[in-house]
């Protein structure tokens, strides 16, 4: 661990730090880093001895030499979207409800932890470099190690697990749109790619992480039909239109300073393949928003009022 100059309990300035040093093998390289219950010693006890120890070398080279999850994962999922339906269309599962509860509420449990763990560390160090070092800095000099760097890995990993969202749908008979099943297929294939290619990624993981603890809240509250009147999902739709829109707008910028300036530090090829699979979803998630949220409403305006004027002439 570092040696602390700084005997503040509020806050130690990073120059008063001593950073943690690792031999990066995979990159040929050796990087420092200092982890945010660091900077702020006083939230020390409330990470767990594992995640300030975490070394992620080990998975990283896991996640490179193992394509074959991501391959054997994606055939089982979509063998899923297209027989599972059918199998079950004459004998649907209805009362899913605990289960789908259950399930929901680990992953709004796990989302939020990992928001809790993720944006901090992204703010800190968006206030103290400029942007343009928050997109060109090689990540694992960011949030590669310790807490932040358990959670960004198990961003990656939790891709894989991810994908029984859809399984509850199957299970009732019913084939999921193009837009869930094309988003959690590119998002493993993607997500696992740029993690192998040491992609900045940190701002996509805060994203995501903050959107998906809201989104899964709501989705468990709607099992257990505890959801509140005023929690409407047009609310987290807008939420994920704007973390698309960032996604895009990010990884614009990040292909332009790769291209302009040598040093900085990512892959010019990851970031056009970012910038094309966010702006799909962007075009997507804006089409479900429109269909659902206006034209369906508009639609049962004009029945209601059809159904009122036909009411009224009787």
């Amino acid at each position: 661990m570092t040696t602390a100059v700084c005997t503040s309990q509020w806050y130690c300035p990073p120059e008063t730090l001593t950073a943690t040093t690792r031999v990066y093998a995979a990159r040929n390289t050796t990087y420092s880093f200092i982890q945010f219950w660091q900077l702020y010693p006083w939230l020390e006890n409330f990470y767990a001895p594992f995640e300030k120890n975490f070394n992620p070398l080990p998975i990283f080279e896991f996640v490179s030499e193992n394509w074959w999850v991501v391959y054997i994962s994606l055939a089982i999922y979509m063998s899923m979207i297209i027989f599972l339906p059918m199998i079950m269309k004459k004998r649907p599962l209805k009362n899913l409800s605990t289960p789908l509860a259950c399930w929901n509420l680990f992953l709004a449990v796990y989302s939020t932890i990992g928001a809790v763990r993720v944006v901090p560390h992204l703010l800190w160090f968006m206030s103290t470099h400029t942007f343009k070092q928050t997109v060109c800095t090689a990540p694992y000099h960011i949030n590669g190690d310790g807490a932040t760097g358990l959670w960004v890995t198990l961003f990656t990993l939790s891709k894989v697990a991810e994908l029984i969202d859809s399984l509850w749908i199957c299970l009732k008979g019913r084939r999921p749109i193009f837009l869930h099943w094309y988003h959690h297929v590119s998002v493993l294939y993607f997500t696992w790619a740029a993690h192998e290619a040491a992609h900045p990624g940190m701002y996509f993981i805060a994203m995501n992480y903050t959107v998906h603890s809201v989104m899964y809240t709501y989705y468990f509250l709607m099992a257990i039909k505890a959801k509140p009147k005023w929690l409407n999902p047009i609310y987290i739709t807008f939420m994920q239109i704007a973390q698309m829109l960032v996604g895009v707008i990010i990884s614009c910028f990040g292909f332009y300073y790769s291209s302009m300036d040598a040093s900085c530090a990512v892959d010019p090829f990851v970031l056009k393949v970012s910038a094309v699979i966010y702006a799909s979803y962007l075009y997507l998630f804006m089409q479900f928003m429109i269909k659902r949220f206006f034209v369906k409403n508009a639609r049962a305006g004009q029945e209601g009022k059809v159904a009122a004027s036909a009411k009224k002439n009787l």
